[in-house]
């Protein structure tokens, strides 16, 4: 649906690569063009978009098993609009950086039927700078896009607005994350479906004011890789 989205902006060129053949050939019907690989996607564009399920798969694709940090190339936008590890980010725009191209973190929320019209709230960690060039192509997709910060601030308010939806703290605004410790199986269930968050083990997010991004990247890494 956010692909759809994208399509309607006949001026790009929207190459895509999908484990699911038949969400390809779906895409390719509204004018999508299938790629044989996701290496293929990074070397011909000049922004590339993943969004995938989980941290695991994010360092799958970038680090490890296909290791496309290698592909980057200078000049280039990339976007992660998964739901990831915050120091995970803050890796990837090391990287990115290194080989002279841009990064952001864009997890997104809301239900489906948001991704089908294109009212996601999207969250971004980037250079502000980063965050303008990107605006356009993100506004097909969302309606609620909000700069957070540096890279992987994007991670933390995803996380921040999940664990404040859940009734088990006062949401204080940006400035703070929530402990959900005192009900680890309970803690991100609190909304309904299809909307729905769910957490098994502890959102153990600091709390208690200003925080200092770098400092707790790990904290909060557990409430939301594979969790919530």
């Amino acid at each position: 649906s956010m692909c759809k989205n994208l399509l309607k902006n006949n001026q790009w060129e929207i190459l895509i690569n999908d484990l699911n053949p038949e969400k390809e050939k779906t895409l390719e019907i509204h004018g999508a063009k299938i790629t044989r690989s996701m290496e293929e996607i990074f070397k011909k564009s000049d922004l590339v978009i993943t969004c995938l399920p989980g941290g695991s798969f994010v360092k799958e694709l970038y680090f490890t098993k296909q290791n496309m940090i290698q592909n980057i190339k200078k000049g280039q936008f990339i976007i992660d609009m998964s739901t990831s590890q915050p120091d995970l980010m803050v890796e990837l725009e090391k990287e990115a950086t290194a080989r002279k191209a841009y990064f952001a973190d864009a997890p997104i929320a809301r239900t489906r039927q948001a991704a089908v019209d294109g009212t996601l709230a999207i969250m971004v960690g980037s250079e502000k700078i980063v965050f303008q060039k990107i605006l356009p192509v993100l506004e097909y997709m969302g309606q609620d896009i909000m700069f957070c910060g540096k890279a992987g601030s994007g991670q933390l308010t995803k996380c921040e607005c999940v664990t404040a939806t859940t009734g088990t703290g006062t949401y204080t605004g940006p400035n703070a994350l929530y402990n959900c410790e005192n009900d680890p199986t309970t803690c991100c269930s609190g909304r309904t479906a299809p909307d729905r968050w769910k957490c098994t083990s502890k959102c153990n997010c600091v709390i208690g004011g200003p925080f200092d991004l770098y400092a707790t990247l790990h904290d909060c890494q557990v409430a939301i890789n594979n969790n919530c």
